[in-house]
């Protein structure tokens, strides 16, 4: 609806005016523009006094001189007295209800209402027109204005190129740094150029020495060149250059399968060695882990060996080739230490199978084509990586 209350300019007050209450309220415009809106009830008047920071002088909206003249208006149509109407327009700008729309020469505030047959109230302030001194003291304003905000954009410009110059500083450091680090490496380069053309013969035995060396801490093997060239050999075939990492020594650890579980589950690829009572060195390599879930897993790398045979036996596909349990210690299929006989480390079991799981598996320990216990002198694990 068109505006309600009518503009007029403001009247000086009255030594017998008499003011029965009073509000002061702050309502942010869509454009964040504080405006102070003073709301004043008299005997039969309500006046509004608004002021938008200096863009608005100070004008009154009041209603008209008489309670009859008031009621003529659509809205105040629907109160009975001048106390609703100021209560209602007071508490729906206090819940913030209201919408500031600025217009070229005038600021609007509507009030919506939501339980009367009115949709709104709209109070609409006029802009007072400048005299020629106010414009020219707002231009010069605005050019003091523009001059501060260039200056500072101008700073943070100076600010943004003496960083980007510190920057550009670091960055010729950087290459400098990294120039002579590659002309480093090209001279380490040359420098084995040379040691590799004037000494093959040298890299090649000191080649030949470090796999010799791989078991080199080993008991079983106690240096034998022809045990570790085997064992590098068949793991080499499946993995590529290794390095191990002794995990359990049975002499040192001790005889129990939780001790085994404790220092060599969950440790990736293995590689176990036996060294029996009849001097039989025996073993199993498996990429598997050891554990106690009680499962078995099938592991197409894995093979057992016998070092003193200079044999290997590999795996067959799709065939169980280790289990992880509680109550087994490294358990390879079937061979290898578990609940029977004397239920530790140091007697170990073979069964007799047709070859199941393992190539001409039956060969790696004498076994008259039965079930066959054999005593234990030394157990080593090692880790393979």
């Amino acid at each position: 609806m068109d505006e309600i209350l009518t503009p007029i300019t403001p009247k000086p007050k009255k030594d017998n005016e008499r003011i029965l209450d009073a509000e002061t309220l702050e309502i942010e415009s869509n454009q964040n523009n504080k405006i102070e809106i003073k709301i004043t009830k008299k005997i039969t008047q309500i006046i509004i006094e608004g002021k938008h920071k200096n863009l608005i002088k100070p004008i009154i909206y009041y209603s008209k001189n008489t309670i009859e003249e008031i009621k003529m208006n659509k809205y105040f149509l629907i109160f009975d007295d001048l106390d609703e109407i100021y209560s209602e327009i007071l508490n729906l700008m206090k819940n913030n209800k209201v919408y500031i729309i600025e217009e070229i020469n005038e600021l609007i505030i509507k009030i919506p209402l939501t339980n009367i047959k009115v949709k709104e109230i709209k109070i609409i302030l006029n802009r007072k027109e400048k005299s020629d001194k106010e414009r020219i003291d707002d231009l010069y304003s605005i050019i003091d204005n523009m001059k501060s905000y260039y200056n500072k954009k101008i700073d943070e410009l100076i600010n943004i190129t003496q960083k980007q110059n510190h920057k550009i500083n670091e960055l010729n450091n950087i290459n400098q740094e990294q120039n002579n680090k590659i002309n480093e490496l090209i001279n380490k380069i040359e420098n084995l150029k040379e040691i590799i053309n004037g000494n093959k013969n040298n890299i090649i035995i000191q080649k030949k020495e470090n796999i010799q060396n791989i078991f080199n801490d080993s008991i079983i093997i106690n240096k034998n060149k022809n045990y570790i060239s085997n064992l590098n050999k068949w793991i080499n075939q499946r993995e590529g250059k290794f390095n191990t990492k002794l995990l359990f020594r049975k002499s040192i650890n001790g005889n129990s399968y939780n001790e085994f579980h404790r220092l060599c589950d969950n440790q990736g690829k293995t590689l176990l060695l036996i060294q029996t009572d009849n001097n039989l060195i025996i073993g199993g390599y498996t990429t598997k882990d050891w554990n106690t879930s009680g499962k078995w897993y099938n592991d197409e790398k894995s093979f057992l060996f016998s070092l003193t045979k200079g044999r290997i036996f590999p795996s067959k596909k799709n065939c169980h080739s280790i289990r992880g349990s509680k109550e087994l210690g490294p358990w390879f299929a079937y061979i290898g230490f578990r609940e029977l006989g004397r239920k530790d480390l140091t007697q170990g079991i073979f069964y007799y199978h047709l070859n199941e799981n393992f190539e001409n598996y039956n060969e790696i320990i004498p076994n008259n084509n039965k079930d066959t216990f054999f005593n234990v002198i030394e157990i080593e694990i090692y880790k393979i990586y």
